[in-house]
């Protein structure tokens, strides 16, 4: 598996961080994962040798927390394997950009 610019997903983030490898070459797999995107690490990526592979979620400590193949709705288990590894989405700055206290 390779990051693109990087020869290893390794040295995609801090390791307290999760990482969400996107091996497609659409948008909808980062869409997904935008609210999480303070405590995941969003990279592209390829993987020549598994090419049924659309993405990875890898938790701080290396372990496979849940991963699409293709075939799959891109949603099917993101949002939950996101929440249960790294907590609830944060609503972005835009949702609270029409909101007066």
């Amino acid at each position: 598996m390779r990051a693109h610019g990087s020869t290893s997903p390794a040295g995609c983030g801090p390791a307290r961080y999760g990482l969400l490898l996107d091996l497609t070459a659409g948008s909808a797999i980062r869409e997904s994962a935008a609210g999480w995107a303070d405590r995941v690490g969003i990279v592209t990526a390829t993987c020549p040798d598994h090419p049924e592979l659309r993405a990875v979620l890898v938790r701080p400590g290396g372990h496979t927390a849940w991963l699409r193949a293709a075939g799959h709705d891109h949603a099917d288990g993101l949002h939950q394997a996101l929440q249960h590894w790294h907590g609830p989405v944060v609503p972005s700055d835009a949702a609270f950009s029409g909101t007066s206290h």
